[in-house]
């Protein structure tokens, strides 16, 4: 955490993203590095383009065994993520 804040993030922000994820949840603005150091790689990644941007759409399972789909562009969050009930990865 303490990188984030040498990259100029506030402490406050860092804070709370900390205290997100612990409950699951992801914030807009979140950097991609955050998520993958808390869930861990994703277990699916699709790459998709909307209105000609990239975007990266991961999933990650929990650690109560349920999946979020997180869309990143340019390795922040940029739409908070739902909880996908129906994916179900063997």
């Amino acid at each position: 955490m303490l990188n984030l804040i040498d990259l100029g993030y506030a402490p406050l922000m860092v804070d709370n993203w900390c205290d997100a994820l612990l409950n699951d949840q992801i914030d807009d603005g979140m950097p991609m590095d955050l998520v993958d150091a808390y869930w861990g790689q994703p277990v699916d990644t699709q790459e998709i383009v909307e209105y000609y941007v990239p975007y990266e759409v991961c999933t990650y399972r929990t650690a109560d065994g349920d999946y979020r789909q997180v869309t990143y562009k340019n390795g922040v969050v940029s739409r908070s993520t739902s909880n996908v009930a129906d994916v179900r990865i063997r």
